[in-house]
């Protein structure tokens, strides 16, 4: 069974109160958290100053190169270029992110919304996965 998985989506249902929502670096958190890219007590942390660092740039639309990208996330937080693509491309898995030529951008760069990035990406991700289920639960019912 272990070949049959394609990817796994965690959500978390969290609330969101008022001092989460005065500073963007618990804002970053609570949407890693939320969305399953860090799981809760998780101490290695790169992918919270990576999706920091491309979701300030979300309104922007112009790609960030992988050069730019290390040099803003190491003003957040130290670290090599090796691990900045690690989550880079953990991000472009779910569709969080895209490669646009030398770069990458938030969502597919036209949209310039962030939630829509983010519920666009999810909901996409989790169509297919009901698409199976529908038709795996069709076909047991009619055996």
């Amino acid at each position: 069974m272990d070949k049959l998985i394609r990817g796994e989506i965690t959500l978390r249902e969290l609330s969101l109160p008022s001092e989460i929502k005065l500073s963007k670096k618990n804002l970053i958190k609570w949407l890693a958290l939320s969305l399953g890219l860090i799981n809760p007590g998780e101490s290695r942390n790169g992918v919270l100053a990576v999706l920091q660092v491309m979701a300030e740039n979300v309104n922007v639309g112009t790609p960030l190169s992988v050069d730019e990208i290390v040099r803003r996330v190491n003003k957040v937080q130290e670290m090599s270029e090796k691990n900045v693509y690690y989550h880079l491309k953990k991000l472009k898995e779910l569709d969080i992110i895209s490669k646009v030529g030398n770069g990458y951008v938030v969502g597919d760069g036209v949209e310039q919304n962030l939630d829509a990035i983010l519920i666009g990406a999810y909901k996409k991700r989790i169509s297919r996965i009901l698409e199976n289920v529908e038709e795996a639960a069709r076909v047991l019912q009619s055996q």
